[in-house]
């Protein structure tokens, strides 16, 4: 680690992992660039081992709630009971095809490829985004 000071005040602002190279100090990453990227991976390694058992969950959870679910739909939205409870099927369906899923985010190598040649495919998280969406069911 070299830490760099604020200047004129002696007070450090930043400490940086570095590298030599031909007697040159050379900074390779900053101490922000070094915890994201280690919060990255540590999600990725968590998707399937963590979030699968919780699409699974609430699934399962959906499916066996489906009446009660669908009467607070019915309540909240004045839909006939056998739509909203249609509603909560397509839910459940929804957490079931995310849960099946989830491994194709599992690194995988490519078949067709020119000879002499590995190429593997690694999904990694990109950090947090902003997504807009419709708030209402068509």
């Amino acid at each position: 680690m070299v830490e760099m000071y604020v200047k004129g005040k002696g007070s450090v602002r930043a400490r940086a992992i570095y590298e030599k190279e031909d007697g040159d100090v050379v900074i390779t990453a900053l101490p922000h660039q070094v915890s994201g990227s280690k919060i990255l991976e540590q999600i990725a390694q968590q998707m399937t081992a963590k979030k699968l058992p919780m699409l699974e969950d609430i699934r399962d959870a959906l499916r066996a709630n489906k009446e009660e679910v669908g009467r607070m739909l019915c309540m909240e939205h004045g839909k006939p009971l056998k739509d909203a409870q249609g509603e909560v099927d397509y839910a459940a369906g929804f957490f079931d095809y995310c849960s099946k899923h989830i491994q194709a985010l599992d690194a995988h190598t490519i078949p067709e490829k020119p000879k002499d040649c590995t190429w593997t495919v690694h999904y990694r998280p990109v950090g947090v985004t902003g997504l807009i969406t419709p708030w209402n069911f068509p």
